[in-house]
């Protein structure tokens, strides 16, 4: 866990921003916005007023060899914005 400037444990978010898990993905911003915009993104993917947000567990459970979720999970190209 990362600690604060004060010392205190902080948990590890538990929901990621697009780029956040582009990152633990090893692989590009544009990459993986274009895998939302196309349905092919191997993750859910939930909208929070108008953000794109991917649970950690989800990003975890696929490092770790997991099959991802059927596509349907994921938001379509059409309501896809980037904020």
């Amino acid at each position: 866990m990362n600690q604060t400037r004060t010392g205190k444990q902080r948990r590890p978010k538990s929901l990621l921003s697009v780029d956040e898990a582009a990152i633990l993905l090893e692989t590009t911003r544009s990459t993986a916005y274009r895998a939302l915009s196309k349905g092919t993104f191997p993750l859910p993917v939930i909208r929070l007023g108008g953000r794109l947000r991917i649970p950690r567990a989800a990003v975890d459970r696929l490092l770790a060899g997991a099959c991802p979720p059927p596509a349907s999970n994921s938001v379509s190209g059409s309501s896809l914005a980037k904020s």
